[in-house]
């Protein structure tokens, strides 16, 4: 999102290309999420197939890296929304999230830091 509000700001329709910014995209998530995707593959799938762990036990060890990740970058308004949405009663802990409703959470939240994060560089006043 970033990405393209910065190609936008620029006057630059189509350079570089959509596909070009969604590689970078991909890429710089990817490199922003190893850590994570590390722990998934540590703490669930390697046991799962090495026999260690049956499926449902490593998708239950394997999911925490990545609902602390998402817990740690997503607004409390957003969550707060979703729980709204679905119809259901605010959690009393972070941790009582489910993850049906923080994956969306996230994903509405990951958009609004990314114009947030351009509106501050463009509004940005020079020497702070």
């Amino acid at each position: 999102m970033v990405l393209a509000l910065t190609r936008n700001a620029l006057g630059l329709n189509s350079t570089p290309p959509t596909q070009v910014l969604a590689g970078l995209a991909l890429f710089l998530s990817l490199f922003i999420m190893a850590p994570v995707l590390s722990d998934v593959n540590e703490i669930g799938v390697q046991p799962y197939l090495s026999g260690d762990l049956t499926f449902q036990e490593a998708l239950g060890v394997g999911i925490v890296p990545l609902r602390e990740f998402m817990l740690s970058l997503t607004r409390e308004s957003d969550i707060a929304l979703m729980t709204r949405a679905a119809g259901m009663d605010n959690p009393a802990t972070p941790a009582d999230v489910p993850m049906t409703t923080l994956m969306p959470a996230f994903m509405l939240s990951e958009p609004a830091g990314g114009i947030h994060h351009r509106l501050r560089h463009l509004c940005a006043v020079p020497g702070d």
